[in-house]
């Protein structure tokens, strides 16, 4: 690949994490607080519908990387989804029923879920071909920066508009996205038959780590998907008002900007056993911080925590799926990631939220939280016992 090629592959990367994760920034964490205060929604009915989404994203997800795997086109599926999530937004943005949300939201997650996977693939194959494998955090912190952004725009834009300006905002990302995407023209993967796809994908499943790393990702999705939708209930519960839910996630991203480029710095020595264990240990912490401490103006402090846990799961989860995959199946073990951490687990953590939150309170909320995280953290002991290199894990090369 010439280094114009390159630059050009970088910059689409760069604007590809921005434009998404800004629009996640905008909407995901209003969208519960508007289908309660603007929508009229229980918490337990917002709760089936923050259930339905990653159900759809689990049922899917397989189906997004098997397509990218089997066609070798991820870009043009980037575009599918960006222009779907674009329409199904705008239908969103509507006055309608309350009773359509439990297909709008799970359709919406269904669509923009489909992206990161999809670009992260992209990206590991692109280092591939350039020997700069372990530079996805240099890609990634762009979607960091999108995040702040998005955080920015919707505290702002909702103090004056309301909450429903978050999805003219998020259409309008997503169809960046898709224009951005024209950047990486030339950008394809080689395409593998059906058969040797479930080959790969056998191998894979049949390995005892294989599994036990994704039962690990299942239960730390169940904290991310839970506090995904009940943050929004328990910041407005202990007087927090909406210009400030967008600082706070606002908060979090900023530190999440230096720790995706130290994980570049720092990539020959880091360590992904460390970064995975380290991730769940940082939540438990935090939701034990929620829970002894449940003052807005202190939770300012502790935000940064999900900076440290976040780019800790995502960075180690990335590569370690990446090496425990065969290379025919790059884009559907992306997706499996995706559908473990976002998919099955978030599902079970929004359907704790809806019914723990809602009918017990925050504090049996995040104490659950807690057990899945110590749960997770013996799990995810158990399954890289079985990697070859018990202190350290190469991000340039694959476990024999």
């Amino acid at each position: 690949m010439n280094p114009k090629t390159a630059r050009r592959y970088n910059l689409a990367f760069y604007g590809l994490y921005f434009f998404f994760f800004l629009g996640i920034g905008v909407l995901l964490p209003y969208l519960f607080v508007f289908l309660r205060e603007s929508r009229g929604m229980s918490e337990p009915a917002a709760g089936v519908a923050a259930l339905l989404a990653p159900l759809s994203v689990m049922l899917m997800q397989p189906l997004w990387g098997t397509l990218a795997d089997l066609l070798g086109r991820p870009v043009l599926l980037i575009q599918l989804a960006s222009l779907g999530a674009t329409v199904v937004s705008l239908v969103m943005w509507q006055r309608i029923s309350a009773a359509w949300y439990f297909l709008l939201v799970p359709l919406v997650y269904t669509l923009q879920s489909a992206i990161e996977p999809l670009v992260n693939a992209a990206v590991v194959h692109t280092e591939t071909l350039t020997d700069r494998e372990g530079e996805f955090g240099n890609k990634r912190l762009w979607g960091s920066v999108g995040f702040i952004t998005g955080n920015l725009i919707a505290a702002n834009a909702t103090h004056v508009a309301g909450l429903e300006v978050v999805f003219p905002i998020f259409s309008a990302a997503m169809f960046l996205l898709a224009l951005q995407a024209f950047l990486l023209r030339g950008v394809q993967m080689n395409p593998v038959s059906l058969q040797e796809m479930f080959r790969g994908l056998r191998r894979a499943l049949g390995s005892p780590t294989y599994r036990w790393l994704l039962c690990f990702l299942v239960l730390w999705g169940i904290p991310f998907g839970g506090n995904s939708v009940a943050f929004g209930w328990f910041w407005t519960d202990i007087g927090g008002g909406s210009r400030g839910l967008g600082y706070i996630w606002f908060l979090a991203a900023v530190f999440e900007v230096p720790l995706y480029y130290l994980t570049v710095h720092f990539k020959q020595r880091i360590s992904f056993r460390f970064l995975l264990l380290f991730s769940t240990t940082v939540a438990a912490l935090r939701w034990l911080i929620y829970i002894l401490a449940p003052q807005p103006h202190l939770l300012y402090f502790v935000q940064p925590l999900h900076a440290f846990m976040f780019v800790s799961l995502s960075v180690g989860a990335v590569y370690t799926i990446d090496q425990l995959s065969d290379p025919v199946i790059r884009s559907t073990g992306q997706a499996l990631l995706v559908a473990s951490v976002w998919g099955l687990g978030s599902a079970l953590g929004n359907l704790s939220a809806g019914l723990i939150y809602g009918y017990f309170g925050p504090t049996y909320f995040y104490g659950f939280l807690i057990a899945c995280n110590i749960l997770g953290f013996l799990v995810l002991i158990y399954a890289l016992s079985g990697l070859p290199t018990p202190a350290h894990t190469s991000m340039h090369s694959k476990p024999s």
